[in-house]
């Protein structure tokens, strides 16, 4: 008899914090936080992306050292010398240091820009913003900020443009959760291969996305090897801030009330609708996640992943000026459908649906407030659509490949909206209804989640040109490379779903041609094919 006892104790403790103890750097960094007592000293900056302006932060990076490479000096370094907190590289041919002295490691002036962005945070909005309804919880405006903002997070942005003019972006649309989930996601809940030759039953091959079950994203995972789960949440977040005013040079706000007909100067507002609990997946189809194989010559490591949230959608509702208002006629989308929770599920209420513009009503301002329902609009633009680009989309309503017809009047073909035309009415006279603008467009290939290349461009899952290894083709999520071999095909494939010709009112056409693009090197070495 043999006995024999192999045991493996692992205790891991990780912690989290700042850094104290023995680090130099942390002077030289609150240093940056301090700054110095100068008016100009900006801790931070918006600057306009492709803005030609002198940068004067070039003496900071002369200071530096331009593009030679340094380092923060750490204590219990060999043959260490706290003469400075930054040092060069060392090597045998040099053992220079370089030292920034009173730790002067901002920039004192501020950055010149020809158009200034200015902010304010929630809690100054309150007292200073241009209409201070949409950050009070309890006016009884349409429009108002998210109660989970913090005091802190930024809730106007002004754009000062160089004619005096003032664009505002007073309202915050916020993601209010957000959830990176990843998991254990093997066929098995031991160490026995996952099925023939190993492959996981659970996955799809053709997708990339592997089957779960909800307990399989929670900390009751029992799956695999390791019963491995991982979650990350993200708090609320503004993930867009809309144009709430265009305001004049001379604008003056009276009251303090934001722009209205009693102020001085010209004025443009916007006014939103929202649509609330809006949950957002990717992937989108019900108890599917993203497949990451892990180890191939492991068992039962395959993992998956996705992300999750919640946010608000707003859309335009109204444009108003002192002598015009712009009313916008909406509907409800029959693509773009929100998931029903965290592991999806397809959400068909209508009210949690993105909107769709039907059509844009300008009407004079007094006529239209003194009587809406009866007031003759000057201008209408009426958009026509149907769902026929790109169809099988998974979150449109109809799951059928047999077209139906909206209670809207559009055709539901299963894809996603399609802008077919646009006409113009004038008062009471529809006579220009028959002088349409019609859209056509290329390509219009069927959805696949893994139809696309690298570059985010239409690929088919098996391209019949490219000589594969062992000339066994490989699915788009093995080998998402550009076919190479194929021009042709790569132009076609660059067309896909986009606009190719404009019939005009006047009987003329605008035709649109597509090719792909190409390059012969990246940065100064020949291009190569990927492997």
């Amino acid at each position: 008899m043999h006995l024999g006892v192999d045991l493996s104790i692992i205790d891991v403790s990780t912690t989290t914090g700042k850094w104290t103890n023995g680090n130099l750097a942390m002077q030289h960094v609150s240093a940056t936080k301090k700054g110095n007592n100068s008016k100009d000293f900006e801790p931070w900056y918006f600057k306009q992306m492709g803005e030609k302006s002198v940068n004067e932060a070039s003496n900071l990076y002369n200071q530096y050292g331009t593009d030679e490479p340094y380092r923060f000096k750490l204590e219990g370094l060999i043959n260490h010398k706290a003469t400075s907190n930054l040092e060069t590289s060392t090597n045998s041919n040099s053992s220079s240091s370089f030292s920034i002295s009173g730790y002067n490691n901002y920039i004192n002036n501020r950055q010149k820009r020809n158009q200034l962005l200015s902010t304010l945070t929630l809690k100054k909005a309150k007292e200073y913003g241009l209409d201070k309804s949409i950050y009070n919880q309890s006016s009884n405006s349409s429009m108002i900020i998210n109660s989970l903002a913090n005091d802190d997070h930024l809730a106007e942005l002004t754009v000062l443009r160089v004619d005096g003019s003032r664009y505002v972006y007073g309202l915050p649309a916020y993601n209010t959760k957000q959830l990176e989930l990843s998991f254990n996601a093997s066929a098995t809940q031991n160490s026995s291969p996952n099925g023939p030759s190993g492959q996981n039953s659970n996955y799809h091959p053709s997708t990339g996305y592997v089957s779960y079950n909800p307990e399989d994203r929670t900390t009751d995972n029992k799956k695999g090897i390791d019963h491995y789960f991982n979650s990350v949440s993200l708090p609320p977040y503004a993930h867009s801030y809309l144009l709430t005013a265009i305001i004049s040079p001379d604008y003056v706000d009276l009251t303090g009330d934001g722009p209205t007909d009693d102020d001085f100067g010209n004025y443009t507002k916007f006014t939103y609708s929202k649509v609330n609990n809006y949950n957002w997946r990717v992937p989108y189809d019900e108890n599917k996640a993203n497949f990451n194989e892990v180890a191939k010559s492991v068992e039962n490591d395959d993992q998956g992943n996705f992300i999750a949230g919640e946010k608000e959608l707003w859309f335009t509702n109204t444009i108003e000026t002192k002598n015009y208002i712009a009313i916008f006629e909406l509907g409800n989308r029959e693509d773009a459908l929100g998931t029903i929770d965290t592991d999806g599920g397809k959400n068909t209420s209508a009210q949690n649906r993105s909107k769709y513009i039907k059509s844009i009503s300008l009407y004079s301002k007094p006529e239209y407030k003194a009587n809406p329902n009866n007031a003759i609009p000057i201008k209408v633009v009426h958009f026509e659509y149907d769902y026929s680009l790109c169809n099988g989309i998974p979150n449109n309503s109809n799951p059928t490949s047999a077209p139906t017809v909206t209670s809207d009047g559009v055709t539901n073909q299963g894809g996603k909206l399609t802008l077919k035309g646009i006409y113009f009415t004038y008062g009471m006279s529809d006579k220009a209804k028959f002088s349409k603008y019609n859209f056509s467009y290329a390509n219009n290939y069927s959805y696949h989640s893994k139809a696309y290349d690298r570059w985010g461009n239409y690929k088919p899952l098996a391209s019949p040109n490219v000589d594969y290894l062992y000339d066994a083709p490989l699915h788009n999520s093995e080998y998402p490379y550009v076919d190479q071999t194929n021009k042709t095909n790569a132009d076609l494939y660059s067309a896909a779903w986009n606009l190719t010709q404009i019939q005009l009112p006047s009987g003329g056409t605008i035709d649109i041609d597509y090719e792909s693009d190409d390059y012969a090197f990246v940065q100064n070495k020949p291009a190569m094919q990927m492997m």
